[in-house]
């Protein structure tokens, strides 16, 4: 199916999500005129370099995979959207959108995108924690993802004063 006449928005499940999750965004996108593409990651979950599930396993190019949907149902620039896992994933996968809204994730490299992005992170998320820290002992800090990869750990407050650095405006928020 193609939408090449209408602006698209991507969404992103969380791990072990589904489409479905976007399902009332999807109405409410169609009724201003957009149309909402909601892939299945393979497993339930996207290969977003740093995090999570049997994509990851598998090495799958859910990048790869993105910029051809992309390609294939939209002539204008898309906006990406993602809960967790996919909020890691459209953050990785930023210069792909015009703009991206992660959901409890993003991806830990401050310096990930130029883009506008429009974070939620709820203070109460006791899975990826706002401060960026695992909630599991032993696994420090983002679930180990620094570890691993050897990349610092970034908190959301951090991550989105660098961004607002990043495009010039001044950061006037603050965080629990």
């Amino acid at each position: 199916t193609t939408c090449k006449g209408k602006a698209t928005i991507v969404a992103l499940h969380g791990l072990g999500g589904s489409p479905g999750t976007w399902a009332s965004l999807g109405v409410a996108a169609a009724q201003r005129g957009f149309v909402l593409v909601a892939p299945l990651g393979v497993g339930k979950s996207w290969n977003a370099g740093l995090c999570c599930g049997e994509s990851l396993k598998q090495n799958r190019d859910d990048y790869g995979f993105l910029k051809k949907l992309i390609k294939k149902v939209s002539a204008k620039p898309a906006a990406g959207i993602g809960f967790s896992n996919g909020g890691i994933m459209v953050t990785k996968a930023a210069d792909l959108f015009f703009a991206v809204a992660p959901f409890s994730g993003y991806e830990y490299s401050v310096n990930s995108t130029s883009r506008p992005v429009i974070l939620h992170h709820g203070d109460r998320d006791h899975v990826v924690r706002i401060r960026g820290c695992c909630p599991f002992r032993g696994q420090g800090c983002c679930c180990g993802i620094g570890e691993k990869w050897g990349r610092p750990c970034v908190d959301f407050s951090t991550f989105f004063s660098v961004g607002l650095r990043s495009t010039g405006a001044k950061d006037q928020h603050t965080f629990p």
